[in-house]
């Protein structure tokens, strides 16, 4: 009988925070699966409204095509867990706040979303009162 071979992924590397972030912004766009028009243009507006971000010009810009790069080559849900790892832990409320403001701009939460946003809480250790304010919040001033 032949021997089948099983392509295998190149190892995930450590992400630094600023790729982090980027990448959680992407996932929270692709979620569902599609980014909302919605959703991506809050995803741009967030990435270039953070200061971390504000002055690095093209280097954003790689920044992104590098983690969406390595959307390609590795399961999202390694990259999620690897970025949420790599989030310093006074920055893990925020974190959780941008990614929930992404899925939440279509003003829509779909259950794959709810899914989502509930295992990047975790990954994040989020609480569940703080998960909820945050959530409310966003609601609050989306006018939902």
């Amino acid at each position: 009988m032949a021997k089948t071979t099983v392509a295998t992924l190149p190892p995930l590397r450590r992400l630094s925070a600023d790729e982090a972030f980027v990448a959680l912004i992407i996932a929270a766009m692709e979620a569902n699966d599609h980014s909302a028009p919605e959703e991506a243009q809050r995803a741009q507006h967030i990435v270039h409204s953070m200061s971390r971000f504000r002055k690095r010009g093209d280097a954003v810009g790689r920044l992104i095509f590098d983690m969406k790069q390595m959307r390609r080559e590795h399961a999202p849900d390694a990259i999620i867990a690897a970025a949420c790892r790599a989030i310093p832990p006074r920055l893990r409320k925020s974190a959780f706040a941008i990614v929930a403001d992404i899925i939440l701009a279509d003003r829509r939460l779909q259950g794959i979303e709810r899914r989502f946003l509930s295992s990047v809480a975790k990954q994040l250790d989020q609480t569940p009162a703080d998960t909820n304010a945050i959530l409310d919040a966003i609601r609050i001033r989306r006018g939902a």
